[in-house]
């Protein structure tokens, strides 16, 4: 039985309900290892671009686009654009490996659409189409999904940052408390049906591709 949107919506955000994306750090890990991040202020700034310069203008652009589609044929063929439009091979990895945990969860919990779009990609669905299936599989609004990948992005930075001791507890409330302020001055304008994916971030970027040649890694990437 499909939980009532509002329960569905906290469900898919809670960490305890592990769908894979706290094994990725987007290149903080890295950044943090070389003294690039030493504070919440540089915590900060990366955050608000991964929000404004990849998120809302790249993910969020495909998210928006999944979801019109439902669940017809074009996410197949969507799929693979946000493959052609990622930067780097460990990206395209780590978004793959996201979209496959996410539809793996619900795959075993006995969600049929999940199970055939992990089926039809057996490489991974992208983060964002997996998103969108999920959503339209449980019933979730687009504004729902939205606000919920959005806010998935603040937490993961925030808690990967804890974990790698870049900052406290205290620094980090108030930097979750200034990013999803942030967060809702994007999601207060829609995305044109006409939006074409853009990204910016070279910093996590290169960030992100040099992570595996680290000799410690915490993260999957």
């Amino acid at each position: 039985m499909t939980a009532a949107p509002r329960a569905e919506l906290l469900l898919n955000a809670d960490p305890v309900f592990a769908a894979g994306a706290g094994s990725f750090s987007s290149g903080l890990e890295t950044l943090v290892e070389d003294g690039w991040v030493t504070s919440a202020t540089d915590l900060a700034a990366l955050l608000d671009e991964a929000l404004v310069h990849r998120w809302n203008s790249f993910d969020r652009v495909f998210l928006h686009r999944a979801y019109r589609y439902g669940g017809d044929g074009r996410l197949l063929t969507l799929d693979t654009e946000v493959d052609v439009h990622l930067i780097g091979e460990a990206a395209r990895k780590a978004s793959r490996r996201a979209g496959q945990a996410l539809l793996g969860v619900w795959s075993r919990l006995g969600d049929p659409q999940s199970l055939d779009l992990r089926r039809a990609i057996p490489a991974g669905a992208h983060l964002p189409v997996a998103q969108a299936a999920v959503a339209q599989a449980r019933g979730l609004r687009l504004a729902d999904i939205e606000a919920l990948s959005g806010w998935q992005v603040v937490s993961s930075y925030s808690s990967c940052a804890v974990r790698l001791g870049a900052v406290g507890h205290r620094s980090i409330q108030h930097l979750m408390t200034r990013a999803a302020e942030r967060l809702d001055e994007l999601l207060a304008h829609p995305v044109p049906d006409d939006a074409r994916p853009t990204a910016w971030t070279p910093t996590h970027d290169i960030a992100v591709e040099r992570h595996r040649t680290s000799d410690l890694r915490l993260f999957a990437s």
